[in-house]
């Protein structure tokens, strides 16, 4: 059942990838998703795209530091990736 809801989920960066498959495998691969890592400090990071790109873009830093702010709008008809 699609949630149809935007949520705001925080997160460490040693459980945001692990959070991120389980979005993928729950809410859909497509759900939109923005990934901003230290919201409000010098090093303010923003990462826009699908459940997908988002995972993939962080999976590619060479070291994830931060705490982040997930948020997330469900795709309305899930499909697993």
């Amino acid at each position: 059942m699609p949630l149809n809801r935007t949520i705001v989920l925080y997160e460490s960066p040693f459980r945001v990838l692990e959070l991120l498959e389980d979005v993928i495998m729950s809410v859909g691969a497509s759900a939109q998703v923005v990934a901003v890592r230290e919201l409000s400090k010098i090093h303010e990071e923003w990462i826009r795209g699908t459940a997908v790109s988002v995972r993939d873009a962080l999976a590619a830093k060479p070291e994830i530091l931060g705490e982040f702010v997930i948020v997330l709008h469900p795709d309305p008809e899930p499909s697993n990736a």
